[in-house]
């Protein structure tokens, strides 16, 4: 009986040991979408202001990498941002415990498509922030 307990303890404890390294990752993947105004754009990124509620005059920025495969909607490259126009960014987010950092819970997000819903007034010396301008 006693060999049995050691050989089921052995057991046990090789398959503990053996877990952590197979399941890393547990990963769940959203689609999502926010709208609000462009407060930033580069070659491979977009960031959006978007109020957190209805009732809120508060706004929250969110920043996401492009995807490689992202769909432009009513503009042909991000070049034809500018501060302050109105967009719908879908994006990717995924969420996972990254089991080597002490369980933390992390998300990735990542723009799939972005369509210009309406453009801001662009007063004629403003600085197009794509084109690396700076805001006075």
């Amino acid at each position: 009986m006693v060999a049995a307990l050691v050989v089921a303890f052995g057991v046990g404890m090789a398959a503990a040991s053996a877990a952590p390294e197979a399941a890393v990752k547990e990963e769940q993947v959203a689609y999502k979408h926010v709208t609000g105004l462009v407060s930033g754009v580069g070659a491979k990124f977009i960031a959006v202001e978007s109020p957190q509620s209805a009732k809120s005059t508060d706004g929250i920025e969110m920043a996401f990498p492009l995807d490689d495969k992202a769909q432009l909607v009513a503009i042909k490259s991000l070049k034809d941002l500018h501060l302050g126009d109105y967009v719908d960014v879908e994006y990717r987010e995924t969420i996972f415990k990254d089991k080597t950092d002490y369980d933390q819970t992390k998300s990735k997000r990542v723009a799939t498509k972005i369509t210009l819903m309406k453009a801001a007034l662009v007063v004629p010396d403003a600085p197009n922030l794509s084109e690396g301008g700076e805001a006075q």
